[in-house]
């Protein structure tokens, strides 16, 4: 990522760190990634079109994505819902979550939205070759939603023992970046308690149970009915009904006749399966 200037100095084509220093080795690559992902985010017109029908968005591992997937799904009037990941080498320590989830380095979480939940930690799974390999918070979330919408709904909690189930990972922790290894951590009932202080959901280990979501907090800056995961994705689904079925009615007299009308087609079993089975389209960026 570097190329020399006829000055015969040195620049570094993924830019500067918040402090001026410059990206390095790895994190030079990552950033150049970065960069690229939210390009393509911010400036793809197909993802914003009507006919392109999705309820989730996320970007597995790339937390830097958050404030980019949060304005894709704000262009499109908010009719999804963003999973968040924290950072992969974010440890169990406290205050350096507390810093990432407020920001206070400048390279932390700058996005707060009620449509937007985030998660932690990372978890143990295998690739297809059976290799064991780390997998970011949100893989594991992503796949709780999914089950979440195939035995209930969208409106109810994607968390806790009935519907929170982690079946994609077998173990929880993060990677510790110097040396390279995986570090175990049962996120205690006291790191939970932190998190969702945070508004930052806990995926734990419940003796007897195994792996579940335990938080359904979203990251609405406001305490009100839409900082739980369920209500706002309930607000999803009723605005994108509305948004289905209003069409045939505009620029129809505001009158009881276009109202009935209107509350017929919402209450008709044949457009309610049509959105039925739209519960399980993701855009995973």
């Amino acid at each position: 990522s570097w190329e020399l200037l006829k000055l015969n100095s040195w620049v570094s084509s993924s830019g500067l760190k918040n402090n001026g220093t410059m990206w390095a080795g790895r994190q030079a690559q990552r950033q150049l990634v970065i960069e690229a992902l939210k390009a393509a985010v911010d400036a793809n017109t197909d993802l914003r079109e009507d006919q392109y029908q999705f309820n989730l968005i996320t970007a597995p591992g790339y937390p830097e994505l958050i404030q980019n997937m949060v304005g894709l799904n704000n262009d499109r009037a908010n009719t999804a819902f963003v999973i968040g990941d924290t950072p992969m080498n974010l440890s169990t320590n406290v205050v350096g979550i507390t810093n990432w989830s407020n920001d206070t380095n400048g390279n932390g979480l700058s996005t707060n939205d009620p449509y937007l939940a985030v998660y932690y930690p990372s978890g143990l799974s295998t690739d297809l070759g059976g290799n064991t390999i780390v997998v970011p918070a949100s893989h594991m979330a992503l796949r709780t939603y999914l089950y979440n919408d195939n035995v209930a709904f969208p409106w109810f909690a994607p968390a806790g023992t009935r519907r929170g189930l982690v079946s994609n990972a077998t173990d929880l922790g993060y990677v510790d970046y110097v040396t390279g290894e995986f570090v175990r951590t049962g996120v205690n009932q006291a790191l939970r308690d932190s998190l969702y202080q945070l508004n930052i959901n806990p995926i734990t280990i419940i003796p007897g149970i195994g792996l579940v979501v335990w938080g359904q907090k979203t990251r609405d800056p406001n305490t009100e009915s839409m900082d739980r995961v369920n209500v706002a994705r309930l607000v999803n689904y009723i605005r994108t009904i509305f948004a289905s079925a209003g069409n045939a009615f505009l620029f129809e007299p505001n009158d009881k006749i276009t109202r009935d009308q209107f509350a017929g087609v919402l209450r008709s079993e044949e457009h309610t399966s049509e959105l039925q089975s739209h519960h399980d389209l993701v855009c995973r960026l």
